[in-house]
């Protein structure tokens, strides 16, 4: 009977991407790890062992999952939160006057 140990994974801290930019998640592995796996895929633009890069359009929680020869397996979760850009945050802070309407703005 051969007995594997449980891998380890550490996704990394959360990350803050401005909007249309990408970012690099890439995780810390134990040496007996041979797969990787990341849910979800949306913004997923590149997958290289065991990292991904991630260009979301909305916030996102992406899970790392890896498995070693054994088929132990270990898990860890990264934030990718999206920044707003200036405009972005104006356009929240924005409300039409009461008295003259969408024609004249408060802010």
């Amino acid at each position: 009977v051969q007995v594997y140990p449980i891998p380890t994974v550490e996704a990394g801290p959360d990350r803050t991407i401005n909007v249309g930019s990408v970012a690099d998640l890439n995780p810390v592995i134990s040496s007996d790890v041979t797969q990787v796996d990341w849910q979800p895929t949306f913004g997923m633009m590149r997958n290289v062992f065991p990292g991904i890069t991630v260009k979301p359009n909305q916030s996102t929680e992406y899970t790392v999952e890896v498995k070693n020869a054994g088929g132990c397996l270990a898990r860890d979760k990264v934030n990718a939160a999206i920044a707003l850009d200036k405009m972005e945050r104006l356009k929240k802070r924005l409300v039409p006057s009461p008295t003259m309407g969408w024609n004249c703005w408060l802010v």
